[in-house]
């Protein structure tokens, strides 16, 4: 396994809001509400600064503008992004094929010369089936190839009593899906 930068670590924690026993939804969108807890490059556990563990959404974009986790990903792989933005304007004029669009894109996503993001998704004990494919999506949107699904550890539980403790939001609780 290689191991990353730390500038270019990203990793996400995965929650899903929950009413009673069921998914919350947000009464504008009729969309579930998931919460990421993020942080980038190596956890800070010494709680020195507030920039430990920052809280997103899964949004995406709004007036042709990146929101939500979405801009944070599309900002840490911003270079392959403006290639892969180029190589869809040639397609779209026809300048080059779909299969040549396609290979392009691949390479350019792989591309080690770029700088570009390392991912860890970590799911929740509450986050649903959905929560998980949506953080999913977002990797394939921003062209990021390097990411890996892995559960949350010690310190991801540590940092998150922390950001609970700090906002007075309730994130770690029981397991609240009932079993059939």
């Amino acid at each position: 396994q290689i191991q990353a930068e730390a500038s270019e670590a990203l990793t996400m924690i995965l929650d899903t809001e929950y009413e009673g026993d069921k998914p919350k939804v947000d009464a504008e969108t009729g969309k579930t509400i998931h919460n990421i807890y993020y942080y980038e490059g190596m956890a800070d556990t010494s709680f020195t600064t507030n920039k430990y563990l920052q809280k997103e959404q899964f949004i995406g974009n709004v007036n042709h503008e990146t929101q939500g986790i979405r801009k944070i990903l599309r900002g840490k792989n911003q270079q392959v992004m403006d290639e892969y933005m180029k190589l869809k304007e040639q397609w779209k004029n026809k300048q080059i094929s779909k299969e040549e669009f396609d290979k392009l894109a691949k390479q350019n996503a792989s591309d080690s010369l770029k700088t570009r993001p390392v991912v860890v998704i970590k799911p929740g004990p509450n986050t649903t089936y959905e929560g998980l494919i949506n953080a999913i999506d977002e990797m394939n949107i921003n062209q990021i190839s390097r990411y890996s699904i892995e559960l949350p550890t010690a310190t991801d539980t540590l940092l998150l009593k922390h950001f609970e403790q700090a906002t007075g939001e309730t994130i770690i609780r029981p397991t609240i899906r009932k079993k059939k």
